[in-house]
């Protein structure tokens, strides 16, 4: 009974450990188009902020 649980408590710990690690590999990928997204709206908002200001 012992050695059977032991068996199942490591395979779900194994288990466990490559979905850990697969999670993280996918957020460092998508990670840099966020990135990207983020600058290029903070580039519209100072452009829009900027041409708000020349008309006042």
């Amino acid at each position: 009974m012992v050695p059977v649980l032991s068996i199942a408590f490591g395979v779900a710990a194994l288990i466990a450990i490559y979905l850990y690690v697969s999670m993280k590999e996918m957020r460092a990928v998508q990670e840099p188009a966020v990135s990207a997204e983020k600058c290029v709206l903070e580039k519209n908002a100072k452009r829009v902020l900027s041409a708000f200001n020349a008309a006042a």
